[in-house]
């Protein structure tokens, strides 16, 4: 009850957004007995989610905000973003932690029970507190209680820690690949060359993950590829294109005005 009162205290004190402090780095062993670097992670690209967790009831809500962002991003850009669910103190056990993540269908988050994954590198004790931290090693959103139990300024900041690394990402990639007027106004070309013959699969989304059009599906040819996306009907922000061919996936920001 003490620890509880002493988190419900400080829940109100600690809400920041925008880049504020240097992450501290950690290396921890998850649940599942697997090894995680935060540098690593920052150092190729990736934007890190965590959320500290009691776990305990008052802690579901931001938990699942952050997990159900995670999934946007886990559609719209695999891979670019990381999650991690931490036991405030690091001493729950893991089997405690992995049946908390369960019950409540975390499926994107990671669980950790290390004492090395400190919420005091991020201000004062707040239960549950989530912070988003940037490829720049730089904090983008710091909040604790129920300020931190908000999906819309959580998906903010993974954009902004994502940066400039939205605009083209490759994995295998054409070195071509590019779209064409960017801004858009109405309509852009999306364009590539495909080394081989092969299934093309170009989707739309929004920041959030959300699939706004399908572009394109079907098989195209070796050589120059030209495809329309058609955006009169977006309103002004940030779009992402997704382009799998074969098991090669590509992600191109688009602008529209």
């Amino acid at each position: 009850m003490i620890k509880i009162l002493f988190y419900i205290l400080f829940a109100a004190m600690a809400q920041t957004a925008g880049a504020q402090v240097p992450a501290t780095d950690f290396t921890a062993e998850d649940c599942m007995g697997n090894t995680h670097n935060l540098y690593s992670y920052l150092d190729s690209g990736n934007a890190v989610v965590i959320c500290w967790v009691m776990p305990c009831s008052m802690c579901e809500g931001p938990a699942i905000s952050a997990n159900r962002v995670t999934a946007g991003f886990g559609q719209s850009l695999p891979g670019k973003v990381v999650y991690f669910v931490v036991d405030d103190y690091g001493n729950t056990p893991c089997n405690q932690m992995s049946t908390w993540l369960n019950t409540h269908d975390l499926t994107y988050a990671i669980a950790l029970s290390d004492t090395s994954v400190s919420m005091l590198d991020y201000g004062p004790y707040g239960m549950p507190k989530t912070v988003v931290i940037g490829p720049d090693r730089e904090v983008y959103f710091q909040a604790n209680g129920a300020a931190a139990d908000d999906s819309v300024a959580i998906r903010n900041a993974i954009n902004q820690a994502l940066g400039s690394s939205l605009s083209v990402i490759t994995t295998g990639g054409p070195a071509d690949l590019s779209l064409y007027p960017n801004p858009s106004s109405g309509e852009s070309m999306l364009m590539f060359t495909l080394p081989d013959a092969s299934y093309i699969l170009a989707e739309l989304y929004d920041q959030g993950g959300r699939k706004l059009q399908t572009i394109f599906s079907g098989n195209r040819p070796a050589g120059k590829q030209i495809l329309a996306v058609h955006t009169s009907g977006l309103k002004t922000g940030s779009y992402l294109v997704r382009i799998k061919a074969g098991d090669s996936v590509w992600t191109a920001r688009l602008l529209k005005d």
